[in-house]
């Protein structure tokens, strides 16, 4: 089963969208309506939709969360500006340790959909992946790229 769907993945480029624009009081409108429209997720990721605030065990302020995202996203954006792209990454790969190292996907490319593992990130950032059945690692630099996992319990 897979961890997001085409319209899932819509949805969240879609927020960073708007923050990118600093629409902070519409994602905010939207944040609150997630709970709503978890009952409206296709039924192939239903089962592991989730908010910060179910994951928590309680109501979380979502304005402080929104700030704090885009507090930490300008801090690494100017990191990334002034040269410290390696550190960026290296906190990247700390921090997203279980989600790049063999873990199975699926990713869509100009050939079609390919299913894989993760192997990493190259020096540069771009996800390493390797085809199921080669031993050959190929670098993804963008493209919908979805995380396969058992369902939660």
């Amino acid at each position: 089963a897979s961890v997001t769907s085409q319209e899932s993945s819509n949805l969240v480029w879609g927020g960073f969208k708007y923050l990118e624009n600093y629409e902070i009081p519409l994602v905010r409108k939207l944040c609150m309506s997630r709970n709503r429209l978890i009952k409206a997720y296709p039924a192939n990721i239903a089962d592991r939709a989730t908010s910060v605030a179910e994951e928590c065990g309680q109501d979380v302020p979502r304005a402080a969360i929104v700030a704090a995202t885009l507090d930490a996203l300008s801090h690494n954006v100017d990191r990334l500006r002034s040269g410290q792209a390696h550190a960026v990454l290296d906190e990247w790969r700390t921090l997203a340790q279980a989600g790049l190292d063999r873990a199975p996907i699926r990713w869509r490319d100009h050939e079609g959909e390919h299913r894989g593992t993760t192997m990493g990130l190259d020096h540069d950032g771009a996800l390493r992946v390797r085809r199921a059945g080669t031993e050959t690692d190929t670098r993804l630099v963008s493209g919908e790229v979805v995380w396969e996992m058992l369902t939660r319990e």
